[in-house]
């Protein structure tokens, strides 16, 4: 690999603030940080000025004002670059010592309020959950209370393994017993100087398939506990298990997760790719008490295209209560995650025209039972148009593979194509559905002989005149007789 070649990319698609602070002997693949002392001054006086002016008055730089430096500018934001190989292993403990040397430390943060973030979720062998948590600030004590519930020990890493400790502070990384309401990414306090993380949006749906479906969810709740990006549905009927995922390589990981952790095989169907819905037109429904069903509530709903998502209501809380819109809402919301194609909405605007009630007879749970019934007879009446998700593509290849790849774009039904030259490359930009190429860059690598470069990320959900419909997971509101049993439990 050009080590050169590569460090220039970093800078010309990542950021131009970086900085070597390594030399690499691609001979004998070996590291050397005594070198980059001398290699890097002209680079890091250009944001340093005082040793800017050592240099151009023939002042000798001792290495010890070089990673005073250097650290001074990485903690300004200055990005260090360093090389290894896990492969081979090499450089591993070139980058902690780098760590070390020019990362900055953190002072304890004992007397603000509390705020942290939970990272990890195991179970230890009582099947008890063990919360790993990374706090910014405040104090947390064993037999204390976080979150309102109370904490049953502390444990932390110290020389090399977990010990119990009676008290934890700000800037500490701690494992925490006796929490049943935290999940992996739930923040605790306000925690200023934390960046929640987004890798994007699900959009393949897949059936996941074992010998004992009962055990499968139990496996796949637990596993989905510790991962925030693992969702899965339940199909009340058949009890099948439908996972979102991002990829094929996601599939791998949890086929082996599952078979180390729980010794169960499983199998999936093959990827669905996830669509949307949207209104075409206007539409509007009013059902009334004691008149179209059995529950004890009238209710209005109108259904429009938006450019985004909107539930607004235009009756006020002195003709309806805040109860009972909050069951419309409710109703309304369960309704929006399967349209009349079976999919869940977008860019739609809901409203609530009209409600009433009877003191004596209404409960929340006749206007949660009763919108749904409502919200898809609008939603028929309005008709729906599907969307489809699309991915931004970014493509490096070799002139020679120019004609190859283009026309497997143009097949794909990639948009917005973008074409630039760099040296002896082509750099393609552009959009692609992910309905047609999902599993393309597995191609790729194969139409270019392992030397392109392809990275994709999630662009948006965009209209498309594909019409895609999926079975309901639930009992559709459109079926009155068969919803209206199952809201009553008669079967």
């Amino acid at each position: 690999m050009d080590i050169d070649q590569v460090t220039e990319e970093i800078k010309r698609e990542l950021s131009s603030d970086c900085i070597s602070v390594q030399t690499v002997n691609i001979e004998n693949m070996t590291i050397d940080t005594n070198l980059m002392l001398e290699s890097i001054l002209d680079d890091l006086s250009l944001y340093d000025d005082h040793l800017l002016e050592r240099l151009l008055t023939d002042v000798k730089v001792e290495a010890c004002n070089v990673k005073n430096s250097l650290r001074r500018q990485i903690i300004n934001g200055l990005i260090p670059i360093c090389y290894g190989s896990a492969l081979k292993g090499i450089g591993i403990s070139d980058l902690l010592d780098a760590l070390v040397d020019y990362m900055p430390t953190c002072d304890l943060e004992k007397d603000k309020d509390v705020s942290g973030v939970v990272f990890k979720i195991t179970r230890d062998k009582h099947d008890k959950r063990e919360i790993y948590i990374r706090l910014y600030s405040g104090t947390i004590r064993s037999r204390g209370y976080l979150s309102d519930e109370k904490i049953s020990f502390i444990k932390a890493m110290k020389h090399g393994k977990l010990e119990y400790i009676k008290e934890a502070y700000g800037n500490d990384i701690v494992l925490v017993m006796g929490l049943d309401h935290l999940k992996v990414g739930d923040l605790i306090g306000n925690p200023l100087d934390y960046h929640k993380v987004s890798i994007g949006t699900p959009t393949l749906r897949t059936k996941i398939n074992a010998d004992d479906k009962h055990e499968l969810a139990l496996v796949v709740d637990r596993l989905a506990e510790a991962d925030p990006f693992l969702n899965y549905e339940l199909e009340m009927s058949s009890k099948d298990l439908y996972l979102t995922l991002f990829g094929d390589i996601q599939m791998e990981i949890l086929s082996q997760l599952i078979k180390e952790r729980h010794d169960m095989d499983v199998w999936f169907d093959q990827p669905d790719v996830i669509y949307r819905e949207m209104p075409i037109s206007k539409g509007h429904h009013i059902m009334h008490m004691y008149k179209d069903s059995p529950f004890v509530a009238t209710i209005g709903i109108q259904v429009e295209p938006y450019d985004g998502l909107l539930i607004t209501s235009e009756v006020s809380t002195g003709h309806v209560n805040q109860n009972f819109q909050n069951g419309i809402l409710d109703g309304i919301q369960y309704a929006m995650k399967e349209g009349l194609k079976g999919w869940a909405l977008d860019n739609i605007k809901v409203t609530i025209t009209e409600g009433a009630f009877n003191s004596v007879d209404s409960t929340p749970s006749d206007f949660r039972n009763l919108s749904p019934m409502v919200f898809m007879k609008a939603l028929e009446e309005a008709g729906t148009s599907c969307l489809w998700p699309l991915n931004e593509f970014h493509i490096r290849i070799k002139h020679e593979y120019y004609g190859k790849i283009m026309a497997d774009l143009v097949t794909m039904g990639a948009e917005d194509i973008d074409v630039s030259e760099e040296n002896d490359k082509y750099l393609i930009r552009g959009l692609l559905p992910i309905e047609t190429s999902y599993d393309y860059e597995k191609r790729f690598i194969s139409s270019t002989s392992g030397s392109g470069l392809i990275s994709q990320k999630f662009h948006g959900y965009v209209k498309t005149k594909r019409v895609k419909s999926r079975d309901r997971l639930t009992v559709n509101p459109l079926n009155q007789t068969k919803y209206i049993m199952n809201k009553q439990r008669v079967f």
